[in-house]
């Protein structure tokens, strides 16, 4: 698969940039204390806003791997995943499947799920694909050796294909899924953390750690935090169900709303890090998915934080827990910290 730069949605979003820096006080929205998360339990692992129900969560149950996502039903359910596959329902979510008992090549990332809420798909870091329920496999990545792991998946509006995006933006369309451009063939300030589609399926946004916004196809600039200075990362990002706006979600739990997007309330409870979040399909609400503790936003001298396209140093010192990375030969490596460990090192995955 030809991986491509749409040129002019890039020379839109540059002139947009300039355009609206002096804008940002008056169309971002986040990091409020304001309507705070329904749910206040220290221990939960999930955190609802507006409509959103909180059905339950992992909360101290104790798990093989980390949670890394979760995706939403339109019933208002959802799913969490973990970094070993392990699939944990809440709400009404059907239970199709895991990986929990598999022992893979790679680890998952993140997850979608299928438009009638009966299935979800799972990516590794190398592009594999799992499938479940009625989720079909049209494809992966999981044989091609890759410029940077894949940090996310998006599907299709008919369900009948999906994207994957790597941490260097590049994209990899599969089923029905159309290529509508990617950052692949440029140099990124901060390397890309999610994705998620147009709700016409003729598009999609990207989003980079430092909040930077990346739109292709239909899908529209409405304001980004790149030129912003952020207390934790970004780690994801959610589309409005009316289409007109986004959401991104830093590791901190502050919420950032863009466009038609209403804020609805953000951060968690006892420093807990964010992993990831989801919107509803069918009403006007999110959900934050959590796991460990907050590191620092800055890495102490010595440490390696989440490289730019670069590589990781093997047992190095890093911050955040969760980030990933590159080893100089190729390998995916994990920031991870070990019980009894004061500080996370950089792992092979």
């Amino acid at each position: 698969m030809i991986d491509c730069l749409n040129t002019s949605s890039f020379r839109r979003i540059s002139a947009v940039f300039i355009a609206v820096a002096m804008l940002f006080a008056f169309t971002v929205v986040g990091a409020r204390p304001a309507s705070p998360a329904t749910n206040v339990n220290a221990n939960e692992s999930v955190f609802s806003f507006g409509d959103a129900v909180m059905s339950g969560s992992t909360g101290t149950t104790p798990l093989s791997q980390p949670l890394v996502g979760m995706a939403s039903t339109p019933s208002g359910g959802y799913w969490l995943v973990a970094r070993d596959g392990g699939i944990f329902s809440f709400g009404g979510a059907p239970f199709h499947g895991s990986t929990g008992a598999m022992t893979l090549n790679q680890p998952i990332v993140g997850m979608a799920a299928t438009p009638t809420g009966n299935g979800y798909w799972f990516v590794a870091a190398d592009g594999g694909i799992f499938s479940f329920g009625d989720a079909q496999f049209y494809g992966s990545t999981g044989a091609m050796t890759l410029n940077q792991p894949i940090v996310g998946m998006a599907s299709t509006k008919t369900g009948h294909g999906y994207w994957l995006v790597a941490r260097d933006g590049g994209i990899f369309s599969f089923g029905d899924a159309a290529f509508y451009g990617s950052t692949g063939a440029m140099t990124l300030n901060q390397p890309i953390v999610g994705m998620t589609p147009t709700r016409s399926g003729f598009g999609y946004w990207f989003v980079a750690a430092d909040g930077g916004i990346f739109s292709f196809g239909d899908a529209q600039f409405y304001g980004s935090t790149g030129a912003m200075t952020l207390n934790q990362p970004i780690v994801g990002m959610a589309g409005a169900p009316t289409g007109d706006g986004y959401w991104f979600v830093a590791a901190d739990g502050g919420m950032f709303a863009f466009g038609n997007a209403p804020f609805l309330g953000s951060g968690t409870s006892a420093g807990k890090q964010v992993v990831g979040m989801a919107s509803m399909s069918n009403g006007v609400g999110y959900w934050m998915v959590t796991t460990g503790t907050l590191e620092a936003p800055v890495p102490p001298a010595g440490e390696e934080a989440p490289p730019s396209g670069g590589t990781v140093t093997p047992g190095a010192f890093c911050s955040p827990v969760g980030a990933t990375g590159l080893s100089a030969t190729g390998k995916v490596m994990h920031c991870t910290q070990r019980a009894g460990e004061s500080r996370a090192r950089w792992r092979e995955a």
